[in-house]
C-alpha cells in the first residue's frame, strides 16, 4: 500500500517537472520571437533613416546580439 502511494507521488512529481520543462521551452521560443521583432524594428528604423547599412544586416546583427545576451543570461542562471 505504501509503495502505491509513493509511486503515485513520483509520477506526479515527474509530470510537474515535465510541464515546467515545456513551459521553459515555450518561454524561450517566445523570447526569441520577441528578440526577432526588436531586430526587425531596428532594421526598419535603419531603412527609414537611410543608414549606409542594409535593413537586413541591421536586423540580423541586432538579433545576433540579443541572442548572445539571452544565451549568456540562461547559462548564468543554470551555472550556479
Amino acid at each position: 500500500m505504501v509503495s502505491a502511494v509513493t509511486e503515485k507521488s513520483f509520477d506526479e512529481e515527474g509530470w510537474k517537472k515535465q510541464v515546467k520543462l515545456y513551459a521553459k521551452v515555450l518561454q524561450g521560443f517566445f523570447l526569441a520571437l520577441f528578440f526577432l521583432g526588436i531586430s526587425i524594428a531596428v532594421g526598419d528604423v535603419a531603412g527609414v533613416m537611410e543608414l549606409p547599412f542594409s535593413p537586413f544586416s541591421m536586423a540580423s546583427m541586432t538579433y545576433g546580439i540579443l541572442g548572445m545576451l539571452g544565451c549568456e543570461f540562461v547559462a548564468r542562471q543554470f551555472s550556479g
